[in-house]
């Protein structure tokens, strides 16, 4: 089983959710998101209130749910480099 991490809450989250939920490999999604957005919270394991500017915060998160797969739907957390903080 694979951990998949979605960061965001908007209509591109909700899409990428939707489509990860109807595949057919083994996952367990969860989300970060800095507020509660219902139909992707439907379609999680476990949901995350939490502001995206603090990178280490959504690092900290990723590393307790040992997550094999993040994907960053927003640009602003793109631009604060959590890709780079997340392959570290």
């Amino acid at each position: 089983m694979k951990n998949v991490l979605l960061v965001g809450s908007g209509a591109r989250e909700v899409a990428i959710a939707k489509k990860i939920k109807k595949s057919r490999g083994d996952y367990s999604l969860f989300c970060i998101a800095p507020n509660t957005n219902p139909q992707i919270k439907t379609l999680t394991t476990s949901y995350f209130e939490q502001s995206l500017s603090g990178v280490e915060g959504v690092v900290a998160v990723a590393k307790k749910l040992s997550i094999d797969i993040a994907i960053i739907g927003p640009e602003n957390p793109l631009e604060a480099g959590l890709v780079d903080a997340l392959e570290e």
